[in-house]
């Protein structure tokens, strides 16, 4: 599966970043959880991640500044839409951020198994 990828979770909720986290570094990955989407930034200037799984809604934060955010970090590692939306608001979301493909929350227990699907099959806006 993985070969020490490292992958950012940025998420509100501590449970959905724990869960994530935990379920990602028991097969190898290396995890930097953020709550704001915001300290991306910071976040870039410490680690090169080969993905950011990125939450699709945040308390303060409008759409379009969140799509801004997306379309920018997504030019240093690719985006995955990691949301519990209806998966038509996900694939709209693939393509408005220009993100790499979408995971929902529900599939924690395969995220690995899917963050490397998408990550070897490329940008080709699918949902995993």
């Amino acid at each position: 599966m993985s070969t020490c990828r490292t992958v950012f979770v940025v998420d509100d909720s501590e449970i959905v970043r724990a869960v994530a986290a935990a379920t990602l570094e028991e097969r190898g990955f290396r995890v930097i959880t953020l709550d704001c989407p915001r300290d991306l930034g910071r976040a870039f200037e410490e680690a090169r991640p080969d993905a950011v799984l990125l939450d699709a809604g945040f308390p303060g934060i409008a759409s379009d500044e969140l799509c801004e955010i997306a379309r920018r970090e997504g030019s240093r590692a690719p985006v995955i839409v990691f949301s519990d939306r209806p998966a038509s608001d996900l694939d709209t979301l693939v393509r408005a951020w220009g993100a790499l493909g979408s995971i929902p929350k529900r599939s924690a227990a395969s995220l690995p198994t899917l963050v490397d699907q998408l990550l070897s099959n490329g940008a080709d806006g699918a949902t995993a």
